[in-house]
């Protein structure tokens, strides 16, 4: 049945049941916390929805056959309209339906499948589960994180780009439920597969086997930062949404936070360690990082900030909180207490100390030296004017983008360079007020800023000082250094790698202090801190270790106390100005010590805490409990459980851990405990948990709680907003918790203790319950007579259209709006404007915008009155409205290079494999896109379809990532890609590979792979490359490489040798294949390069093809 028909027969069905169309419910692809908007009624087996909201039960005596639609999940790109989903257009049908009876059976069947990128799953449900999950819970449970979910689990999921539309069919007197999801994903099946293989080899390469946690974490950590950068270039790219998914982290090596913080997620998961991603802003700005357990407690990890550029550092590496939140916050569903109790953070950080690579060498320009004998003058943001010349003082002449990451830089700037007159002129803008408002965000005043140039503009400015250096291209911010006496000294380059500040310290030779200090603290020890000077950028040979103490030894200098140690005399490479080393110690056992009363074995009801004791005799001592998990031989501490007692809550994980205690005397002499085992016994089985509730306020909901076991009784309980006390609510002793509107609840949480006949309890977990406010904002800016005001949600949900209502005050009937620029935080077009209708001015009052990831936005509306004259026209400007998006379901998206990189290291260890993988995946996972408008690398990477230059640069992005050189080749309107193979180029058409259908005669899927110059000019007209590259080797063409070939050359091998035998030096071969000419011209090139290199008994024979022969000559 095709989709028409199936539309067609459900319009009839409803129609003729019900007389009325259906409610539509909007809910979120992923958030525990949306409600489920319909009402269930107990005491029938269908799913009402209910309009009366006077009806606070939920009861209903009509018959309906609900249709639910979620948004599904689309990214718009260049010249797509934005689609809008009717009820009535979505199919309730399914061919094939897998009947699950149980919510485990769902959580699990749904998540496999999605984890596999099925675009269509339909599962069948008892009416009891769908009255108390519904279809969008029963998904959001299926992308819940656990501790043993895999790297493909968990927050990949949930932060990797799935969105669904989802149907359910039901009818009177059923007994059972349909969903029908129909499912959007960021990536495809195949590429999940190759993302995973491009992982493993990631991880084989790192060796991890034998390896500590924090010494898998600090190498995932270091490969990450090493193969990443961050895509600056990519934030100018209209549609360039790859560059927030790990795909595009791994595999094109370029990336944004996002696919920096699910990289490492899945790295981590796949080395066996405990890591999760932490959403929220850093800066002000929207970002991620990842948190990650090293022996009992988690440390925070940003490989975003430590990675970015071509340096790796590890400022961000293993913090704790306090050292993190200075400059980074969470989201708030990351900083509950419960999250916190789940996830209990490191009271100290472990910082690793700098290696030779943090800081790059530098090789210094030759000064310019050269008169700056331009004299451009500017208008400051304080209506100042300021001159480019420099007199007696030097000056640093810095042009931006504002809507690009220039900020990074601009506060990477040392406040102290107050000998240096610092002036930043915008490229992008001439509007006081845009400028301001990125001054504002800089919130230091060591910079002048200007906004316009007084008399010429300041991209010509620019442009002059471009001509001294012969640019190419330039890379913002580009900035100009003149010295004290007014000659230009320093101009940044057209591919620049470092910071401002740093160029300014190893360039321009600026600033007087060019030393570095390092402290050795004792850290216990005898004496006092002790501070050496070194030159800087220099290694350092650590001194030796004058400190002592007692009942220790010493065993090397640390950076922070739980980080790498370095031997006194090693070489060691500070990065910062100011280093503190620690003297890091190692307690001596002693026998002084007598422990008295042994910690002992414990068994206790799940869910319950518990605790272990130890009692020892001697002076001044000190305890720190350590646990071991069960199965495992490794001990590890317990952060901040320095006490006789150690309390351990329930915590499923903990069942069969061991613990012990170390304890020390004042000489820092320690014993150790025996070690005592903790077991669970099972009480009743929690099948079903009470979830999160968010509903209108005025509205009734439920919580439920499903066990297994004999003889089960219920109490519930409820805990206030803020508070940390559980009391028992009378009289609710059912499975099913009804809760009534009151204000005072919002925010109250619930669970239930579940006893069964023994007496032995469960815990469920809690749950929490939110009404929801529908708030408006609205945003208004004037000029002259007119008053322009956009309203829009204050809390926008995504993966549904966002209305923003459009009007004014001032106008005639002939005012028009239009939508003028949306873009993130960081500058990129999320919505292009500038190509066909998307960027027209209409006559409606309202424009509706579907967004799907969280993160911060700017968007920008123009008015036009043509209803007066001259027209009026203005726009609500470039920092005008700003949208902060925080969805649960709907984070930030990168991840496509970095997964797949990982995938494809996991089984490719030459660039041969990896050029060859990364072709077939492209190959097969995207398609020609005929309509033009998908140019960018995530049109192939992401959307599945592209144009030459998507497949091209999503080509180069991959083969980046893994360290493979590539050039931009093009001929007749076309772009392919120059490869570099061991030393050689060759030509690769990831687009011709890729011929949208099959011939058995030909591989067309590798005809295009390994081309050399000669071969491409014959196919192409104007091959040019863009580094001017040549490539005359066949040795890694697929069909040569893997002796395919051979299919077609072994036929004329004994022609060849017959004609030899007769003494003949020159003859030709006729070829009689019915081949498609287009293939036959680069097979037979092949063959006669093949035959070429064949062994002929010492006769050395040239083979060349041309109009269907060989021609065949010995030399």
């Amino acid at each position: 049945m095709n989709k028409r028909v199936k539309k067609c027969f459900i319009c009839c069905l409803v129609l003729s049941l019900f007389f009325t169309s259906f409610p539509q419910l909007l809910v979120y692809a992923e958030n525990t916390e949306q409600p489920v908007q319909s009402k269930v009624s107990e005491e029938v087996e269908y799913v009402t929805f209910v309009e009366d909201e006077t009806n606070e039960l939920g009861m209903s005596e009509e018959n309906v056959v609900s249709v639910e639609e979620i948004a599904p999940y689309v990214i718009l790109a260049d010249g797509e309209t934005l689609p809008q989903i009717k009820t009535d257009e979505v199919s309730v049908l399914s061919d094939d339906v897998v009947q699950l009876d149980t919510e485990d059976a769902l959580y699990q069947y749904l998540k496999e499948q999605v984890v596999a990128r099925n675009s269509q799953i339909t599962v069948s449900v008892p009416i009891e589960i769908n009255n108390k999950i519904g279809p969008v819970s029963a998904m959001t449970s299926a992308q819940e994180y656990t501790e043993s979910c895999t790297g493909q689990e968990g927050d990949a999921l949930k932060y990797g780009g799935v969105g669904y539309s989802v149907s359910t069919r039901s009818y009177t007197g059923a007994t059972r439920v349909t969903y029908t999801y129909y499912m959007n994903y960021f990536s495809t099946a195949e590429q999940e597969k190759q993302l995973t293989s491009a992982v493993t080899c990631a991880l084989a390469s790192l060796n991890l086997n034998g390896k500590t946690d924090v010494e898998k974490v600090i190498a995932i950590h270091n490969y990450i930062c090493d193969h990443v950068d961050y895509d600056y270039d990519g934030l100018s790219d209209s549609t360039n949404t790859v560059k927030y998914t790990a795909y595009g982290a791994l595999c094109n090596g370029k990336a944004v936070y996002n696919g920096y913080a699910v990289l490492f997620y899945r790295m981590c998961k796949d080395a066996g360690l405990s890591v999760r991603i932490i959403p929220g802003t850093a800066n002000g700005g929207a970002h991620a990082w990842n948190i990650v357990r090293v022996g009992n407690v988690y440390y925070n990890v940003d490989t975003t900030w430590d990675g970015q550029d071509t340096q790796t550092f590890n400022r961000y590496l293993l913090k704790n909180e306090n050292d993190f939140s200075a400059d980074h916050t969470r989201r708030e569903n990351c900083a509950t207490e419960e999250f916190n109790d789940a996830y209990p953070m490191a009271e100290q950080s472990y910082v690793l100390p700098a290696t030779d690579s943090d800081l790059p060498a530098i090789n210094h320009d030759t000064p310019l030296n050269i008169d700056n004998t331009w004299i451009f003058e500017n208008v400051t943001t304080n209506n100042e004017i300021i001159s480019t010349q420099a007199v007696g003082k030097p000056k640093l002449l810095i042009y931006f983008i504002s809507v690009y990451d220039c900020l990074s830089q601009f506060q990477g700037l040392y406040k102290e360079n107050a000998d240096l007159d610092i002036i930043a002129m915008p490229m992008d803008t001439a509007v006081k007020e845009d400028v301001q408002k990125f001054q504002e965000l800089y919130d230091y005043k060591n910079i002048t800023f200007t906004y316009e140039g007084k008399d010429s503009l300041i991209a010509d400015q620019l442009g002059r000082y471009l001509y001294l250096k012969d640019c190419n291209r330039v890379c913002y911010p580009f900035f100009v250094y003149i010295d004290q006496n007014n000659k230009i000294q320093y101009m940044s380059t057209d591919d620049n790698k470092y910071s401002i500040q740093n160029n300014l310290d190893f360039y321009c030779n600026f600033g007087n202090n060019k030393m570095v200090d390092v402290k050795y603290d004792p850290n216990g020890g005898d004496g006092n801190c002790i501070t050496k000077s070194y030159p800087l950028n220099q290694r350092v040979i650590l001194e030796e270790c004058k400190y002592s103490r007692t009942g220790y030894r010493f065993k090397g200098w640390s950076q922070g106390l739980d980080s790498r140690l370095y031997k006194s005399g090693e070489a060691f490479m500070p990065y910062d100005r100011t280093v503190t080393l620690y003297a890091k110690w190692e307690a001596v056992e002693s026998n002084n010590i007598k422990i008295v009363d042994q910690p002992v074995d414990k068994t206790v009801e799940e869910g319950m805490t518990t605790s272990f004791t130890v009692k020892a005799e001697g002076e001044g001592l000190s305890y720190q409990w350590q646990y071991k998990q069960a199965g495992s031989t490794t001990w590890s501490d317990w952060s901040g459980q320095t006490k006789e007692t150690l309390k351990v809550g329930y915590l499923e994980k903990r069942n069969g851990m061991s613990f012990r205690c170390i304890v020390k005397d004042a000489s820092g002499y320690k014993t150790i405990s025996d070690e005592a085992k903790l077991t669970y016994v099972n009480g009743p089985k929690i099948i079903q948990q009470p979830e999160n509730k968010t509903v209108e306020e005025g509205m009734t909901t439920s919580f439920t709680v499903k066990a297994e076991g004999e003889g089960l009784s219920y109490q519930w309980q409820y805990k206030q907003a803020g508070s940390t006390t559980w009391s028992d609510w009378s009289g609710q002793t059912k499975e099913t918790l009804k809760v009534g509107y009151l204000e005072k609840r919002n925010g109250m949480s619930f669970r239930c203790i579940v006893k069964d006949a023994s007496g032995y309890k469960t815990i469920s977990n809690e749950a929490l319950l939110i009404y929801n406010q529908k708030v408006q904002t609205t945003f208004s800016k004037t000029s002259g007579n007119v008053t322009f005001k956009v309203q829009y949600p204050e809390n926008i949900t995504c993966g549904m259209p966002t209305t923003f209502k459009l009007s004014s005050e001032g106008t005639t009937d002939k005012v028009q709006y239009a939508l003028y620029s949306l873009t993130t935080e960081d500058g990129t077009i999320v919505y292009d404007t500038s190509y066909g209708s998307n960027g027209k001015f209409f006559s409606k009052d309202s424009f509706d915008f579907t967004f799907y990831a969280s993160g911060t936005y700017y968007i920008r509306f123009a008015i036009m009155d043509t209803g007066v004259s001259p027209y009026v026209w203005f726009n609500t400007g470039l920092y005008g409205i700003k949208l902060v998006i925080d969805d649960k379901g709907y984070p930030t998206v990168e991840n496509v290079v970095a997964d797949l990189k990982a995938q494809c290291e996991k089984t490719c260890t030459t660039d041969y494999e990896k050029a060859v993988w990364f072709n077939d995946w492209l190959v097969e996972n995207c398609r020609y896109d005929s309509s033009y408008s998908y140019c960018a690398p995530e049109g192939a990477l992401a959307r599945g379809s592209g144009t030459c230059e998507a497949y091209h640069r999503a080509y180069v992005m991959l083969l980046n990532s893994v360290g493979i050189a590539t050039d931009r080749i093009s001929g007749d309107g076309h772009v392919w890609t120059g490869v570099q193979l061991d030393g050689n180029w060759y030509h690769i058409d990831t687009t011709w590979d890729d011929a949208g259908y099959e011939d058995n005669s030909v591989d067309l899927q590798h005809l295009y792979f390994g081309l050399n110059d000669e071969l491409m000019n014959q196919i192409h007209s104007s091959v040019t490359s863009s580094n001017g590259i040549s490539a005359h080797s066949l040795e890694d063409n697929y069909f040569i490489k893997t002796g395919k070939i051979k299919k077609w050359s072994d036929q004329y091998v004994s022609t060849i040798r017959e004609h030899l035998n007769n003494g003949e030096n020159t003859f030709d071969i006729t070829i009689n294949d019915s081949m498609i000419d287009s293939y036959k011209q680069i097979i037979y090139y092949l063959v006669a390069y093949q035959l070429s290199n064949t062994d002929w008994s010492g006769e050395k024979l040239m083979v060349t093809y041309s109009q269907n022969m060989l021609h065949c000559v010995i030399y």
